[in-house]
């Protein structure tokens, strides 16, 4: 039987008691203490909720702009034909006007001292002709009575030259008889026969001045009749020429609504003076009730807005972080940037334009707002809305565009392969050597 190694003297008497006794299992196994679970579990909650929100969460790339509420139809100016002082003003900011309303009248002085010209001509006309018909009843009447009394005597006349000449003729017959009996002489034959012709010859010319008579009588009152038709002729042309000046004056006069609208913006009050083809008012014509926000971005920007992207709007004077934002979807993007002439036509106001340009150079976006009936406003949005709050055509309002959403994770695959990995972007292009 071998030795026992443990009574040998290889090792000490002190080192063979410690490895050979029997420990307390509390100094073989060290327990981890509770605070330190509870540090490890909230590492591994914030790491779980990390790559959760790197995977499923989304960080959106913005585009921001600024622009204005304005209804669905375009913005038409109501401009003045002719110049004049506003006389009367029938509109206020907001008011609904249909096709044909009158929007305001001017005073013409010019034009209605033409005006009463033309009437005063038409009159004089009317008093001329008053007079003329006056005159003219009276000499017709005195001529008339004048020529009935030569023409009653002239018929007395040729009805005793008429009678003469038929004795005449009668007693030239009994001449001629008598002269074959030769009961009397050649010579008084003849002077029965002469006296028979000088009858005929002077009944005729009595009938003959008879008849000029009565022409000259047609032709005095065709005189007349010839002026009355001329003065008549002109009164007719004054009427005409007065009733277009009236028309004129009245088409001029009068500011007219051509289409059916709103007021928006007015620019004239009763008194101020008006140039010809200056704008009294602007009217944006009804095509619906849907809101829109023209707006401008920076042009350096602009190519990434699309139609159909999300677009977070907030009004002026709101907290967004309170009340969140109003909801509107990209309808029109401009395809360049837009001068400053434009943004004046766009906005209809040239400091409004200047103010949302700035010194920059921007394009244009239309957004169309996302209706919703259960909403105070009618408008969808990210919040709660107060039920006081009043969201109007005119109102200024700053934009969001969501352009991309990535997980955020795609954002760190990136830094992890260029930093770890050594892996870079391709190079896309033409290099310049050093």
């Amino acid at each position: 039987m071998p030795a026992n190694p443990l009574n040998t003297n290889l090792f000490r008497e002190e080192a063979l008691e410690t490895q050979s006794g029997i420990r307390p299992l509390e100094e073989r196994m060290q327990l981890i203490a509770p605070r330190w679970w509870i540090s490890v579990l909230t590492i591994l909650f914030i790491l779980c909720v990390a790559a959760l929100w790197g995977w499923y969460g989304r960080v959106n790339t913005k585009v921001y702009g600024s622009g204005m509420l304005v209804q669905s139809g375009e913005f038409r100016n109501i401009v003045s034909l002719s110049e004049g002082i506003v006389q009367i003003l029938n509109i206020s900011e907001g008011m609904r006007v249909e096709e044909g309303d009158i929007l305001a009248m001017l005073s013409l002085p010019l034009e209605e001292l033409e005006l009463e010209h033309c009437q005063a001509r038409l009159e004089s006309l009317r008093e001329d002709v008053d007079l003329l018909r006056q005159l003219t009843d009276q000499h017709v009447k005195e001529r008339t009575a004048f020529i009935s009394r030569i023409l009653g005597d002239s018929d007395e006349i040729i009805k005793d030259l008429d009678r003469l000449l038929k004795e005449l003729i009668g007693l030239n017959k009994k001449y001629q008889t008598f002269r074959s009996r030769g009961l009397v002489t050649e010579s008084e034959t003849v002077t029965v026969l002469q006296n028979m012709l000088n009858t005929a010859v002077s009944l005729i010319r009595q009938r003959q001045e008879t008849v000029n008579h009565k022409m000259g009588k047609l032709d005095y009152e065709h005189v007349f009749m010839r002026e009355f038709w001329q003065k008549g002729r002109e009164i007719q042309e004054a009427q005409q020429d007065l009733a277009l000046k009236m028309a004129q004056l009245i088409r001029r006069k009068q500011i007219v609504s051509h289409s059916k609208g709103v007021i928006v913006n007015i620019h004239k009050n009763i008194g101020d003076h008006m140039a010809n083809g200056e704008v009294l008012c602007m009217l944006q014509q009804s095509a619906g009730d849907t809101l829109f926000v023209n707006a401008v971005v920076p042009a350096t920007q602009s190519k990434t807005v699309e139609a159909g992207q999300t677009v977070h709007i907030s009004p002026s004077d709101t907290e967004p972080y309170r009340i969140g934002y109003m909801l509107g979807v990209v309808e029109k993007v401009g395809l360049y940037p837009a001068t400053m002439g434009q943004l004046i036509n766009w906005y209809e106001n040239e400091d409004l334009a200047q103010t949302l340009k700035g010194k920059q150079a921007v394009g244009t976006v239309r957004i169309r707002l996302v209706a919703d009936p259960k909403e105070p406003t009618g408008i969808k949005w990210t919040g709660k809305v107060p039920e006081r709050i009043h969201i109007t055509t005119g109102r200024l309002c700053s934009i969001q565009v969501i352009v991309e959403q990535r997980a955020p994770v795609s954002y760190v695959l990136p830094y992890v392969r260029k930093t770890l990995l050594g892996h870079t972007e391709p190079h896309i292009g033409p290099r310049t050597e050093p």
